[in-house]
């Protein structure tokens, strides 16, 4: 169940930072950061971003403490409803699209305190700006699914952690409830679950919280402004991972195969253009050629550095104006 959770939080996530900007990264840049192999190796860059940023001082909402204050005649609830519907009921996510707000009666049920009630000002926000940080698939088997997001809000010049819980099936996602949590209590490190004072579900929201907050700060990799590791980085940690993995094997390849080839100086730097993208040829490989000496096989993208055959392969395709050698040219 977990497992169908983690990966219902990276699909909402595909392509995205944490923080649901849109990735700098290519498909298999961003596919290798998000490896338990790369977290392994680096830390789990991806837990503190949501960390760092539900501690923060960057709140996505700042709110009076006035907001809905008690009007004659006029319930919590109609107030809720009236200000959901100044904006359509809809509100835009990164990670799920568009979001119906309608009522605060769910919300309203499990619990209501004035700070609560205030931070129904604040759900917009949240979900428009905050992250994913949990996800239960087919939710105790009722079909639909159920994912937390959350976000730093300030309320009266306090700052607290807003959670909105999510209820989704094939056909929307709604708003289902929302708690505060005073942010100080995090950072003090002085908050305890205890789930016999608190309704099961506050309790529930609060020990996923906990478990987030609680993720090891140390990450070795270098970030970039948009929340994720350096695109430079990656693509030098993947090359020389796949030259660790590839410099003593020796393939005799089983069928013909087209690699497109990085091509290098003396120095092994890539060699790029004057808009600093990587030159690259396209080599047509026979039934039978050998592969070896530092091959970097990565799908169908090959990093050639030491590999005299491969290079003589390619000094031979560029002569040839960019038509592939034919089965006579190609050198066992």
């Amino acid at each position: 169940m977990k497992n169908n959770s983690d990966e219902m939080i990276k699909n909402l996530e595909f392509m995205k930072t944490p923080l649901g900007k849109k990735s700098v990264l290519n498909q298999d840049e961003w596919n290798y950061v998000h490896s338990n192999s790369f977290k392994n190796v680096y830390g789990d860059w991806e837990s503190k971003v949501k960390k760092d940023f539900l501690l923060s001082n960057n709140t996505v909402a700042e709110l009076t403490g006035n907001e809905f204050s008690k009007i004659e005649g006029m319930s919590l609830t109609d107030q809720v409803e009236k200000y959901f519907s100044s904006f359509g009921n809809t509100v835009s996510s990164p990670f799920f699209g568009n979001v119906i707000l309608e009522g605060a009666d769910s919300s309203l049920a499990h619990g209501m305190g004035r700070l609560k009630a205030v931070a129904y000002a604040g759900v917009k926000d949240v979900i428009e700006n905050g992250v994913i940080i949990d996800a239960d698939c087919n939710h105790k088997e009722r079909g639909y699914n159920s994912f937390i997001v959350a976000a730093p809000i300030k309320i009266n010049d306090e700052n607290y952690i807003c959670e909105v819980v999510l209820k989704q099936n094939l056909k929307e996602t709604k708003f289902y409830l929302h708690e505060v949590t005073e942010q100080k209590k995090f950072l003090e490190r002085a908050f305890v679950t205890n789930s016999a004072q608190k309704p099961a579900h506050q309790g529930t929201i609060l020990s996923i919280l906990n478990k987030v907050l609680d993720v090891n700060d140390k990450v070795i990799c270098p970030m970039n402004e948009n929340g994720e590791p350096n695109k430079l980085f990656i693509q030098k940690d993947m090359e020389n991972r796949i030259l660790k993995q590839n410099t003593k094997e020796n393939v005799s390849l089983s069928k013909p195969i087209t690699l497109v080839v990085t091509q290098y100086d003396d120095k092994h730097n890539p060699i790029t253009d004057n808009n600093g993208n990587p030159v690259t040829a396209t080599l047509h490989c026979n039934k039978g050629l050998g592969v070896t000496l530092g091959t970097l096989v990565h799908r169908n993208a090959v990093l050639e550095r030491d590999n005299e055959l491969l290079r003589k392969q390619l000094n031979m395709y560029q002569k040839k104006d960019s038509i592939s050698p034919s089965d006579d040219e190609i050198e066992r």
